[in-house]
């Protein structure tokens, strides 16, 4: 009685066209790392260019003005201020009007409001605007070209401090908001 050779990995069958050799294990690793590796690259590219990372210059600095921030908050809130914003879009452009009363419902006069309207994850887009006085508690501005999307409003109003005569901020927020074409 004869014994056939079982040894499949060094026969090959006669019409069997998918052997599996060393060379094509190698080929679907260089390939499976390679696609890897590009998508690391495009993902690494993307964050890259889309977030430059920095919230703050120097954390340093930010630290040591957090005090002054929490007591700004603290005069801000006391003041009462009601302060809202209403934003019209038109064309590519917005209309921001700012509507402002002290706590009494008084219009709020003679101050200068500024909005800057941010994109949440970058700087480039950023654009600032200096408010006019239109009427009694009321400030508006015009900006030409703005685009869709998510935005950071930051509202602002500063003056003049009675006692120094240095600058004085008196109301800051920041909303999120999400402007339409």
């Amino acid at each position: 009685m004869q014994v056939a050779d079982t040894n499949m990995d060094t026969v090959n069958m006669p019409g069997e066209k998918n052997v599996v050799t060393g060379r094509k294990v190698l080929a679907w690793i260089i390939a499976f790392f390679g696609v890897v590796f590009v998508a690391n690259g495009v993902f690494l590219w993307l964050a890259l260019t889309s977030f430059s990372g920095i919230e703050a210059t120097s954390a340093y600095k930010a630290g040591l003005g957090f005090e002054q921030e929490r007591a700004a908050a603290a005069e801000q809130n006391d003041r009462g201020w009601q302060v809202s914003a209403d934003i019209a879009r038109s064309g590519t452009g917005a209309d921001i009007r700012i509507h402002a009363r002290d706590k009494d419902g008084a219009p709020i006069r003679d101050v200068m409001f500024l909005a800057t309207f941010k994109r949440p994850a970058q700087d480039r887009e950023d654009h600032a605007l200096a408010l006019s006085q239109v009427e009694p508690g009321v400030y508006a501005a015009r900006l030409d070209a703005i685009a869709s999307g998510q935005w950071l409003l930051e509202i602002q109003a500063n003056g003049v401090a009675p006692s120094s005569g240095d600058d004085l901020r008196l109301f800051r927020s920041e909303s999120r908001i999400v402007l339409k074409d």
